[in-house]
């Protein structure tokens, strides 16, 4: 007895062999033929094209398949009888040589009568068609039988009146000779033209002429399943109502169907056959290879470069032309198999927008939610060209992948140029996606935060500062060389700026001792999400990251957690006995407020930032550093007076304090916006009704620098909006306004300060101002409980200027407190016992005996000699000495000993902590003391 996967030399009794090259037989696709002694006959018909086609037709009531088989045969064909589909493999062999007449296929239980036979495969392995055995009593009758009415419980559909037709076509009328469904029909000559129609039901037929010239090998596509093919051929003269193709088995749903040309003179389809039960629709405005240069009503579309999409792969790169959607499309080079695109969406309808071309991919496909369909991009050129459409998801969220399954044969051979997702979606950040700034409900820390520890040998990153988060990235090459921190909450983000050869394919992360990996290669983009962990529990985390591969880069730009979580650290609250405050206006004496402050560099006086901050922070170490960047905490000393609890720098000279105006006094502008580098960068977002060219973009209001002219409107724009939006509510009760260098009459005259409630703009504060001079800068205080993420001013006249309108710094605060911030006065020597100066230390203090550092810390509320000299309050020892405003008092000399007279002596003072400590140095002077830096701020409300 005849065993499916074994040999079949020969038919059995009461069967009959019909050899592969039987004249009845049709091939569709590029198939060989081959002589072998070993298979019957001596030849077979062998393909590995991925659109392969067998179709046949005979009378009798029982069938078989005699196969070659091999290691690298099919092993998912698809052969079908009068619609009805059985899956077979023709691999029963783990050897690479050939072995010949293997049964792969047995149907015995057919009514003995006619059977149109198809046998089709999607694969790239190979299908080695050997004989064919039927009844003895059977016979192969010449395919292509004609209906010329449909068949009992069937309904015959003009395809004229139902399909969309793509492409050049010629209406043909009917003869009496040659008869067409409904008096005419369409055909074209052109390859890769196609048409489309959309019906509801389970099984359908495509009813044709068949001529000797016409397509043998025709496309045809079902919802996006794999390819099959067909002939309109067989040798024919013209028959008319021929049955061309026949499908059953679907789901009773909605299906579309695409039908493409691609052989022989000619191609049509006259008419459509469905069950009885089912039903042709009318054809959509707009189908699979239409032009869409905008989105149609009721769908919004996401560019190429959208941060959100991740394109996963070494291949991709970006090609500019006018004639992509808004001038650009993502490509993928030839021969890159592996490169896909993924993206999260929320809704109900997506459309993949891409670049038609003949050379293009063929078979690519896309994966939604573990369903995978095909689509082709190999089409005659056009462009934003509609290559996939999915209409029936449901309202939720989708997984999508998209990659090619077989190259094309040009480079390159993928294109992405738009997404189109329904109004009311939205597309969702993904790792592998670029995060440019972080999602609502995460908070984003930088590389350099204080909260990273670094260890062994990282460096600091030289490409543009458009491709890092707060300018910089940290990056390492060495298995040794980790960075360590501690967080608190419940999902991370790594956030990594990625590089096709230099990064490494294996990065370590340590979460709470579980390790995991991930990839740093990619196409060179910044602000990448490279590792993401959700779903950990509510608590503090400890995470270790380095490379895995010696002599490639791992490398960190920031890190983003919880909105409402923090980076762990050590907290060092002074111990006044008082407690943190949020603002100034609730302290009481010995209180303390956060307040940030950051150097770029050595000998630099730093910025300070969010006073009275609310988030837990990192702090300013106890031992300063010269590069310091961190928060640390005023104390409230006495009314209008708060004072840091601690030097927050060293390395830093009294002349560079002095030249920021850090010495005698200047505006504190601790504000809570950050210092922005572009318009979303380090967060938030900075935008502006008018801009003059991105020279002057809205920004540069926010950088932080004094600039000629800062943000400024096009050329004859005076009426204009500037807005700050922070990354989650937040409460603003002041801003300030600072002029530029240049013609400080574009600087507004009349406006409003506005908040975005989700619905309007409310106006907290009306106010003007004439008369700006050079760099003047004015603060604004308005009553506001509201925290929203949104601000804005809203200019309605500028302060004269004939042609722009601008601001060159927009400062927004938290604490409408009014305040400078300035050194100590420390005095200027030693006093005697009558209360003159002396160059003596006497015991008798420092003159004058009233300077505040005497005052708030020699002596002063948390000073008590006989219990503590202030050390657990002021930490006195963590430099050698601190600097004052003063200048030593003329007539002491000898600098380096106590005194100077040549005027470049500057008091230092808390050598030690001891009240009668009193010193004088160079203003000049960096080292190898360490000269401390502790402001004080000077304060007041309206």
């Amino acid at each position: 007895m005849a065993i499916v996967g074994q040999p079949l030399i020969e038919p059995e009794e009461g069967w009959q062999r019909i050899d592969n090259t039987h004249p009845l037989i049709f091939y569709s696709g590029t198939w060989t033929t081959t002589e072998n002694a070993e298979h019957y006959m001596g030849t077979r018909h062998l393909s590995n094209q991925a659109a392969k086609r067998v179709d046949f037709s005979f009378t009798g009531s029982r069938i078989r398949l005699i196969v070659g088989t091999s290691s690298n045969r099919t092993q998912a064909s698809v052969i079908s009888v009068d619609g009805k589909e059985y899956t077979f493999s023709t691999r029963f062999t783990a050897s690479s040589g050939i072995l010949a007449r293997y049964l792969a296929v047995e149907i015995t239980d057919l009514d003995f009568a006619k059977h149109r036979v198809f046998i089709y495969d999607t694969s790239t392995s190979y299908l080695d068609i050997d004989a064919i055995d039927i009844d003895d009593t059977g016979y192969f009758f010449e395919g292509a039988p004609q209906l010329l009415t449909p068949d009992e419980g069937w309904v015959r559909y003009d395809a004229t009146d139902y399909t969309a037709r793509r492409g050049a076509w010629t209406l043909l009328n009917a003869t009496a000779v040659r008869p067409f469904t409904g008096g005419s029909v369409h055909y074209t000559a052109a390859n890769k033209n196609y048409l489309v129609f959309k019906f509801v039901g389970s099984k359908f037929r495509l009813i044709a002429e068949f001529n000797s010239t016409y397509d043998s090998n025709v496309e045809i596509r079902i919802d996006g399943d794999s390819v099959e093919n067909f002939s309109i051929n067989y040798g024919k003269s013209y028959q008319s109502y021929s049955l061309a193709y026949e499908k059953r088995g679907l789901d009773f749903t909605e299906h579309t169907v695409m039908i493409i040309k691609t052989s022989g003179a000619h191609m049509l389809i006259d008419s459509i056959d469905l069950e009885e039960a089912g039903t042709m629709l009318p054809m959509p405005t707009q189908v699979i290879g239409d032009v869409l240069k905008t989105p149609q009503e009721g769908w919004q579309r996401l560019d190429s470069s959208h941060p959100y999409l991740f394109y996963d792969g070494i291949g991709w790169s970006t090609n500019s032309n006018a004639s992509y959607y808004n001038g650009s499309r993502r490509v993928s080079a030839n021969n890159n198999l592996t490169d896909a695109l993924r993206f999260v969406f929320k809704g109900t309808s997506l459309r993949l927008l891409t670049t038609y071309y003949l050379t293009y991919s063929n078979s690519l496909q896309i994966t939604i939610d573990g369903k995978t369909e095909v689509f082709s991009q190999s089409f005659n050129t056009a462009y934003t060209v509609i290559a996939y459409e999915k209409l029936d998801l449901a309202d939720t969220e989708h997984v999508v992948e998209v990659k090619r399954v077989i190259n094309g044969t040009t480079n390159p051979d993928f294109t992405i140029e738009a997404i189109d997702i329904n109004d009311g979606g939205y597309i969702k950040s993904i790792q592998g996606s670029q995060l440019v700034n972080p999602d609502e409900g995460w908070r984003r820390y930088d590389d350099t935060d204080p909260a990273l520890t670094y260890v062994g040998t990282w460096l600091t990153s030289s490409v543009t500062i458009d491709t890092k988060y707060g300018g910089t990235f940290r990056y390492a090459t060495a298995i040794a060389s980790t960075v360590s921190f501690t967080f608190y909450g419940t999902k991370l983000r790594i956030i990594s700026y990625r590089e096709a050869s230099a990064t490494t394919t294996d990065a370590l992360i340590m979460v709470d001792g579980q390790e995991y990996h991930y990839s740093n290669v990619g196409n060179v983009t910044g602000f990448i999400n490279v590792f993401e962990l959700v779903g950990l529990s509510l608590g503090e985390h400890t995470v270790t990251l380095r490379t895995n591969i010696a002599g490639k880069q791992v490398n960190i730009d920031a890190i983003d957690i919880d909105e409402m979580g923090y980076m762990v650290s050590s907290v060092s609250y002074p111990q006044t006995g008082g407690s943190l405050k949020s603002t100034v206006a609730e302290m009481k004496v010995g209180d303390f407020i956060r307040c940030g402050y950051r150097a770029t560099g050595a000998n630099t006086a730093g910025t300070f930032y969010r006073l009275g901050s609310e988030d837990i922070e990192t702090e300013l170490p106890i031992l300063p550093s010269n590069v310091p960047y961190g928060f640390f905490y005023f104390v409230k000393v006495d009314e209008g007076i708060l004072v840091a609890d601690r030097p927050i720098q060293y390395g830093v000279t009294w002349l560079t304090l002095n030249a920021a105006k850090l010495v005698h006094g200047t505006l504190l502008k601790a504000n809570d916006n950050p210092e922005m580098v572009s318009n979303t960068n380090p967060y938030g977002k900075a935008s502006a009704s008018s801009v003059y060219s991105a020279t002057y973009d809205a920004y540069f209001a926010f950088n932080g620098k004094d600039e000629a002219y800062g943000w400024i409107t096009a050329s004859g724009v005076k009426a204009a909006w500037l807005e700050y939006e922070f990354h989650k509510p937040t409460l603003i009760q002041k801003y300030s306004l600072r002029a530029p260098a240049n013609y400080p009459t574009i600087m507004p005259r009349n406006w409003t300060f506005e908040a975005w409630d989700g619905t309007s703009w409310v106006v907290l504060d009306t106010d003007s101002y004439t008369g700006w001079h050079t760099l003047e800068e004015r603060e604004f205080v308005f009553p506001n409980m509201t925290k929203y993420k949104r601000y804005r001013i809203n200019i309605l006249t500028n302060d004269g200027h004939a042609n722009y309108t601008g601001i060159n710094e927009l400062r927004l605060y938290k604490d409408p407190v009014r305040a400078t911030v300035r050194l100590f006065n420390g005095g200027r020597c030693f006093v005697d016992a009558d209360g003159y100066p002396t160059n003596a230390n006497t015991g008798n203090g420092i003159y004058p005996t009233d300077n505040e550092w005497d005052k708030h810390l020699g002596k002063g509320e948390f000073v008590n000699p006989s219990t503590s000299n202030g050390e657990d309050v002021w930490r006195f020892s963590s430099v050698d000495a601190e600097w004052a405003q003063d200048s030593v008092q003329p007539g002491f000399t000898s600098l380096g000993t106590g005194f100077d007279a040549s005027g470049n002596g500057r008091t230092v003072r808390g050598m030690g902590g001891y009240k009668d400590s009193y010193w004088s140095i160079a203003g000049t002077y960096l080292s190898p003391s360490k000269i401390g830096y502790r402001p004080i701020v000077e304060y007041y409300h309206d």
